[in-house]
């Protein structure tokens, strides 16, 4: 009986592996991945002890869908990667500042934007909570 217990136990928790929630409810994204995430969200890297987490977009230059622009402008997310596995007494974070599509190399990953949702329009206001960020990871170096 105990037996039955600990499969459906393993089962269940192989299950959460596999449809992308970690622990806590975390979204495990794998590499190489995108994730989507909101201002606030924070995602474990698969296989890595890294979590990243969308702080703000603190800038938002994107030429409006409803505009004629010269340029295309730029947005730009600040985020958080940290490393929850390390044996160090603080736990290594670095802030990363994404700007548009252009990619950062941070402790062996490359981040960079995809896409930012929603659309800027003129004479309209995208409140911070209702950005929605798709971001490209990939690791520098194959693992062997």
């Amino acid at each position: 009986m105990r037996l039955m217990g600990w499969k459906a136990t393993t089962v269940l928790g192989l299950t959460g592996c596999l449809s992308g929630v970690g622990p806590g409810g975390i979204t495990v994204v794998p590499l190489p991945g995108t994730a989507t995430m909101h201002v606030g969200d924070r995602v474990q890297l698969k296989n890595t002890g890294w979590t990243l987490t969308f702080n703000a977009v603190t800038s938002d230059s994107r030429c409006p869908v409803d505009a004629v622009c010269i340029q295309a402008g730029e947005a730009v997310l600040d985020l958080t990667l940290e490393n929850l596995l390390s044996a160090q007494p603080r736990i290594p974070a670095y802030q990363v500042t994404l700007k548009g599509e252009k990619p950062d190399t941070v402790a062996g990953l490359i981040l960079r934007q995809v896409q930012l949702d929603p659309p800027k329009r003129t004479n309209t206001t995208i409140t911070p909570r209702d950005y929605v960020a798709k971001i490209s990871i990939r690791q520098q170096y194959l693992a062997l």
